[in-house]
This record gives C-alpha cells, sequence and structure tokens, in this order.
C-alpha cells in the first residue's frame, strides 16, 4: 500500500510540475547567471552625467552637449531566453552650438526586445534591438519642443556581484530622428540590477 502511495504522489507531482527533492537542490545550485537567462524579472536603474557631441548641424558645427540622466527598466525573461524589457527615463541637457545655447528636458519610453546567454557562472550577455520615442521641450536661445524616435542595437553585459545583484555594462549603437534630422547614436554605460 505504501509503495501505491509513494507512486500515485510521485505522478502527482510530475503532472503538477511541482519540483522532486533532486530539482529543487538543483534548482538551487544554479549559477545566478543561469538562473536569470532561464527565467527572471529584473529591475534595472541607471543615473548618469555625460559630456560629448550631441549631433552635427548641417552647418557642420557640432553641439557640444552636457546630459543628465535617468532610466528605469524592467526585463522579463523567458525560461527559453526571450527577453523583453520596457523602460521609462528623464533627461535633461545643456546644448551648446552655433546656433545658440539650448536647455533641454525630454521624457522617453521605449521597448527593448531580445535573447540572454549565461556565459559563465557570474556573466549573462542579453543582445537586444530597442525603439524609444521621447518628447523634448526647452530652450534659451530658442523654443525647442518635439517628438524624438531612436533606434538602437545594444549589447548589456551583466556582472554577477551575488545570487540576486548585478551590475550591467552596456554599448549601443543606432539613429535618432530628431527635428526632421536622422543622427547617428551612439553610447555606453552601466546600470544596476536586481533580479526578482
Amino acid at each position: 500500500m505504501k509503495n501505491i502511495l509513494g507512486v500515485l504522489i510521485a505522478v502527482w507531482a510530475v503532472a503538477s510540475g511541482a519540483q522532486t527533492p533532486v530539482e529543487a537542490v538543483v534548482a538551487s545550485e544554479a549559477p545566478p547567471s543561469y538562473d536569470y537567462a532561464h527565467g527572471s524579472v529584473s529591475v534595472l536603474g541607471s543615473a548618469a552625467l555625460g559630456v560629448g557631441l550631441a549631433s552635427a548641424s548641417q552647418s557642420g558645427s557640432a553641439f557640444q552637449a552636457v546630459g543628465l540622466m535617468s532610466g528605469l527598466a524592467v526585463r522579463f525573461v523567458t525560461r527559453r531566453g526571450f527577453a523583453v524589457e520596457p523602460r521609462l527615463g528623464l533627461d535633461g541637457a545643456l546644448l551648446t552650438g552655433g546656433a545658440g545655447l539650448y536647455a533641454l528636458v525630454q521624457g522617453r519610453m521605449g521597448l527593448g526586445a531580445g535573447w540572454a546567454f549565461s556565459l559563465s557562472r557570474a556573466l549573462a550577455l542579453t543582445p537586444m534591438v530597442s525603439y524609444e520615442a521621447a518628447y523634448v521641450v526647452g530652450g534659451i536661445a530658442g523654443a525647442l519642443a518635439g517628438l524624438t524616435h531612436a533606434v538602437a542595437l545594444e549589447l548589456p553585459l551583466s556582472i554577477f556581484l551575488g545570487r540576486d545583484v548585478f551590475i550591467e555594462l552596456y554599448a549601443r549603437g543606432g539613429g535618432t530622428l530628431m527635428l526632421g534630422q536622422v543622427v547617428p547614436s551612439l553610447g555606453a554605460g552601466y546600470r544596476l540590477g536586481m533580479v526578482w
């Protein structure tokens, strides 16, 4: 009778998707990057101060920019590794160029999609394609307002500092449609993340 009851409980456990004791031990010993790349939800945040070249004008002079950027994203990774990342951000910039001085603020939202790969115990790579729309307002030398669209290829590398905490180094490149002109868009930086 005990054997029949044990078999029925095992069949029920397998049918319901419950973990057997051996599976529970194996799952708890999986590296953090494997857990991340095979079914997870992560929250990522960033804040940065940047100085550089924003874009080139038609007259050949370039805008010099000082910017403060912040962002928040939630990344959903399926058991098979497909990743989707809705994101929001708020940025400010001070731009100088041939047309004058501009103080700008932009609110942005977007979506990234890609694939997560576990490279080693503490490293995961999540290449993705992203789209962001932003509304820009501001101006000192003249009023400036409008909607911008950015499409980019991104290469984020997650370095796990513990079971659930990671720092993500990223590089991105693409194009931005801004004020009727397409300008190249390149960036690199880091974000802090936590797996839930």
